[in-house]
């Protein structure tokens, strides 16, 4: 694969998984589930660092291989230790 193939493939992915409207229904239902208080919540960047991160951790779990198999898990993690 070459490097624009793969640049390309991630950006679709990503476009697919972060798409304007669901990153509004994902931020609707943790609003609406109670996790955050908005009213006593600082208009900084804070909250928003840590939606970021829980959804980082959900697309893990969208893209995770279906399987026990080591060496995409060990794949994986190399890959996250260059970035």
């Amino acid at each position: 694969m070459e490097k624009t193939e793969l640049k390309r493939k991630v950006k679709e992915l990503v476009k697919q998984s972060l798409n304007a409207e669901k990153l509004d229904k994902i931020v609707d239902k943790i609003c609406a589930s109670g996790a955050i208080d908005l009213l006593s919540t600082k208009n900084d960047y804070r909250l928003p660092k840590q939606i970021v991160c829980a959804i980082s951790k959900l697309l893990y779990w969208e893209y995770q291989p279906l399987s026990d198999d080591k060496k995409q898990i060990k794949e994986i993690k190399n890959i996250y230790r260059f970035i």
